[in-house]
C-alpha cells in the first residue's frame, strides 16, 4: 500500500512538472495536452492488460483520482475507441474485451476493403 502511494504521487508529479516544463517551452505548448492525454491513454492500458475485470474504485485508487474523475475519463477513451473495454457504471465494474474488440476491428476493416474492391 506504501509503495502504491509512492508510484502515485511520484506519477501525479511527473505529469505535473511535464506538463510545467512543455507549457513553457514555445515550440512544445501547443502540443503539451496531447502529449499528456497519450500518457494517459498509455498508463490505463497498461493497467486494464493487467486484468480481465476490476472495480472502478479499485482503479481509481491506484491512480490516486477520485471515482468520478475516472469515470470521465475513461467513458471519453472507450467512446473514441481508445481503450478496449467496457464499463458497467451501475455496479462500476471495467470489463477488458482486447480479443472481442480487435476481431471486430479487423472484421469490420475486412468487409469495408472487400465492397470497396
Amino acid at each position: 500500500l506504501f509503495i502504491d502511494k509512492i508510484t502515485v504521487s511520484v506519477c501525479s508529479m511527473l505529469e505535473y512538472c511535464l506538463f510545467t516544463f512543455m507549457s513553457c517551452d514555445r515550440y512544445l505548448h501547443p502540443h503539451t495536452r496531447y502529449y499528456v492525454r497519450e500518457m494517459r491513454i498509455h498508463a490505463l492500458s497498461q493497467h486494464l492488460d493487467s486484468y480481465s475485470s476490476l472495480s472502478l474504485d479499485s482503479m481509481a485508487a491506484s491512480f490516486g483520482v477520485t471515482p468520478a474523475f475516472l469515470d470521465a475519463e475513461l467513458s471519453r477513451f472507450i467512446a473514441s475507441g481508445r481503450l478496449a473495454c467496457k464499463m458497467d457504471k451501475v455496479s462500476g465494474i471495467l470489463e477488458t474485451t482486447h480479443c472481442v474488440y480487435w476481431l471486430f476491428v479487423s472484421s469490420q476493416l475486412r468487409i469495408s476493403k472487400l465492397t470497396c474492391n
